[in-house]
């Protein structure tokens, strides 16, 4: 039998077996054997081949070959999983049937792509080998979208592959984009019994930023603007490496708060030392922390713990920073957060303070006119929240008396114990200074 003849033949059969695995409906067990024998024929295609071209055609046909069983195989995946997803509201399931039939793509993709860069040796087979190789890394990405959990390892072999092609830092961005879109979902997962935010799902993400990081080492990346073709690329690979940073800072700023919440609590319950080691691990978050959360979450903290050293200054200071960094970025969680609201009360609770000191100020400066006056002053500057007062008009010294009374009914502070702490402490100033007046007591 001549060598050409042989090689005919080979191919017919191979091509034979190969249309008859693409039968509709076929049995899995069948079809996987009739693609066995189809890739055995191509393969002996490849023995005989004597030139470059010939090798290249029969190394195309092992790639479609290889390429049709992939997404085959993918297609059934994906199908028989979709119902699991929709319970675990994650992957397509990761049940073993599942696992080994992604172990199929992984190798059935793995094979076609090293036979089309093999078949690209020959010039002849360059256009329409970097044509096929486009929709492989089009079609992979795809699912890696649509299934970044399933697809991930599979992508992965692609990019292996494609390494130290022209098309490896493409791929390698395709997959360094979605660990990285895995990665920071980690962060939205929430509990009850989280104490901080992030405090759940940081570890993943940690984990998936370092992935990022090793895949943004590769050559084929840091090489990326070498070449004046692919600017796209080296923005693209710029940008994720700025966002990875940042998600790794804020995943350290997280690991500092839970350790700085664990020595606050031991802390409040007496422990000696543990309130300045709280106060150093929060300072460290605040200073690595990116997001607003996880830094406002910091501040709150920095707030309660000065608060509880007694520094009302370094207190509200904390507490203020928080709220106002919160409130760049004011998501539901935030929102709901026991420590945000925390801080917004200490910041409304010094607000008061401050225009209650500043009242008091006023007061006893006012203090020193005479009665008439300095009642007019408290009923026009600091009216009751709730009883709008009369004063006479006349100012004979039975109208002081009527006055004074009606001053002492309304601020004395036996008659207000149920209003706010802040019109308590004024109540008390006020008819201190009232007292002095009372003309009861110069009759």
């Amino acid at each position: 039998m001549s060598h050409r003849k042989s090689l005919s033949q080979f191919s017919a059969e191979g091509h034979k077996k190969f249309r008859s695995a693409q039968i509709p409906q076929l049995a899995p067990s069948l079809k996987k054997s009739r693609l066995a024998e189809a890739e055995s024929f191509f393969q002996k295609c490849v023995e005989y081949s004597k030139t470059l071209d010939e090798k290249a055609s029969s190394y195309k046909d092992l790639a479609y070959l290889s390429w049709w069983a992939a997404k085959d195989t993918a297609e059934d995946v994906w199908n028989s999983g979709k119902a699991e997803s929709t319970k675990r509201k994650g992957g397509v399931g990761d049940t073993a049937e599942s696992l080994g039939k992604q172990d199929e793509v992984k190798e059935w993709l793995k094979k076609c792509v090293e036979y089309f860069l093999k078949a690209r040796e020959s010039k002849l087979c360059v256009d329409d080998v970097d044509k096929r190789v486009r929709h492989i890394i089009i079609w992979s990405s795809e699912l890696l979208v649509a299934y970044p959990a399933n697809f991930t390892p599979v992508m992965s072999v692609v990019c292996k592959a494609l390494e130290t092609s022209k098309w490896g830092a493409e791929c390698n961005l395709n997959l360094a984009d979605s660990i990285f879109k895995q990665g920071t979902k980690c962060l939205e997962i929430e509990s009850s019994s989280s104490k901080v935010p992030g405090q759940e799902g940081y570890m993943e993400c940690m984990k998936a930023m370092r992935k990022c990081e090793e895949i943004l080492q590769l050559p084929c990346i840091k090489k990326i603007g070498l070449e004046g073709s692919v600017s796209d690329l080296k923005e693209r690979a710029e940008r994720l490496n700025g966002n990875v940073k940042s998600y790794l800072n804020d995943c350290k700023a997280i690991q500092q708060s839970i350790c700085g919440e664990g020595f606050l609590e031991k802390g409040m319950n007496g422990v000696d030392g543990m309130i300045l080691l709280a106060i150093d691990s929060f300072t460290v978050a605040v200073k690595t922390g990116v997001s607003p959360e996880y830094k406002a979450f910091a501040y709150s903290r920095l707030g309660k713990l000065h608060c509880f050293r007694q520094d009302e200054s370094k207190a509200h200071d904390n507490h203020e920073r928080s709220v106002e960094i919160a409130c760049r970025k004011l998501s539901p969680r935030v929102e709901s957060a026991e420590w945000y609201k925390y801080s917004c009360e200490a910041v409304e609770k010094h607000r008061l303070m401050e225009e209650t000191r500043t009242k008091l100020t006023a007061l006893e400066k006012a203090a020193k006119k005479d009665l008439i006056p300095f009642i007019e002053y408290l009923f026009k500057n600091l009216p009751h929240p709730n009883k709008e007062p009369e004063l006479p008009s006349s100012k004979v010294l039975v109208s002081e008396k009527k006055a004074w009374n009606e001053a002492a009914l309304i601020y004395h502070p036996s008659k207000n114990n149920q209003e706010s702490e802040h019109w308590q402490d004024l109540c008390n100033a006020i008819m201190t200074e009232l007292n002095k007046k009372n003309p009861k007591k110069d009759k």
